[in-house]
């Protein structure tokens, strides 16, 4: 870190300890710098997680297993929107695939007969 940072990095601590000694201009010309920024929205992610876990109740076996069954339920109920591109694609390339091979058989059996049509006008030019 460099020095000048230092200097404000203390005082970044001192406004999060004493905010009723500074307003909010002076705070949020200091959380212009990215990394001060950072800091200050990890300190208070970090002080918020402590006071949760400080005044909430202690997290039982029977209370985690009730939030699992309730997140469990929800990705149960959801289906992943992926899914439906996936069969929207596997529709696509199968009208694709029976479009082609319409289109080849029209163009073989045209073709066949504009083949055995040339063959019989040589035939009759040479006799």
């Amino acid at each position: 870190m460099k020095k000048d940072n230092y200097g404000q990095m203390e005082r970044l601590l001192d406004m999060m300890e004493h905010p009723d000694q500074y307003t909010d201009e002076q705070l949020n010309e200091l959380l212009r710098d990215d990394e001060l920024r950072q800091t200050y929205q990890l300190i208070s992610d970090t002080t918020s997680a402590y006071e949760y876990r400080r005044t909430s109740d202690k997290l039982t076996d029977e209370i985690i297993e009730e939030e699992w069954h309730k997140v469990m339920e929800k990705k149960s109920t959801s289906r992943p929107i992926h899914r439906y591109y996936r069969q929207i694609a596997a529709v696509v390339i199968g009208i694709l695939t029976v479009s082609g091979i319409a289109i080849a058989a029209v163009s073989i059996v045209k073709g066949g007969r504009n083949s055995w049509q040339r063959i019989q006008l040589l035939q009759s030019q040479t006799t």
